[in-house]
């Protein structure tokens, strides 16, 4: 009987142990949640600064820019895209 007892025991402790863990996970996920829309607002920040060399982020990421009048960079969820007025992407 008391081994019984002390296997509830142990499966309550458990149990008591993966909530705890879940909890901490959870919290985890929405720091790291905030941490990234930061960086991406920050990013933006950076971007539309004036006299900005849009190309240097061109070369550093080995992108090629389609139009020499980019205004625009954007990250969204780490993928980078750079924008000219008329709208033209990247190509890799």
């Amino acid at each position: 009987m008391k081994k019984q007892f002390r296997s509830f025991r142990d499966i309550n402790e458990l149990i008591k142990d993966m909530l705890e863990l879940k909890e901490r996970h959870s919290a985890v996920e929405t720091e790291l949640k905030e941490m990234r829309e930061r960086y991406s607002q920050l990013s933006l920040q950076f971007a539309e600064v004036e006299g900005f060399s849009f190309w240097d982020i061109g070369n550093y990421y080995g992108v090629q820019l389609l139009d020499a009048s980019v205004t625009k960079y954007q990250d969204y969820d780490g993928d980078i895209k750079i924008c000219s007025e008329q709208g033209k992407g990247i190509a890799s």
